[in-house]
């Protein structure tokens, strides 16, 4: 077997150790700010109450609330419309159609698939 050597040395790669004192950025403590910036729930919290408020702005420069209701307007239809449960009544109706619809089109896949596959006219047609 022939004997192995190091690579030889090449000028323009520099190879130099990094020692941790070098690297101080990493050890300094974050801020109370940087934390609590640095948590997507945060973020994400200030985005919605940005939207909110513009939300709310634009509403009440229009003050015409069949166009666009304010914020706060639609926030307090939702929780009456949800205490008296004239909204759960009528999300289940909603869900209540969306799942018959989801049942008929899964029917109709099946009866589709069976016909392409147990003959050739459903198969053409496919």
């Amino acid at each position: 077997m022939a004997e192995r050597r190091a690579p030889a040395p090449r000028p323009e790669f520099v190879r130099d150790e990094v020692r941790e004192q070098d690297i101080g950025v990493v050890l300094k403590p974050l801020t109370a700010w940087e934390r609590i910036y640095g948590n997507g729930w945060f973020r994400k919290g200030l985005i919605l109450a940005a939207l909110a408020a513009l939300w709310q702005a634009y509403g009440m420069f229009l003050n015409n609330p069949l166009i666009l209701p304010t914020f706060g307007a639609t926030v307090q239809s939702f929780a009456e419309r949800t205490l008296t449960g004239e909204l759960p009544g009528k999300a289940w109706a909603s869900v209540k159609v969306l799942l018959q619809g989801y049942a008929i089109g899964l029917a109709l896949a099946l009866a589709f698939t069976v016909a392409a596959i147990t003959t050739r006219i459903g198969n053409d047609l496919l």
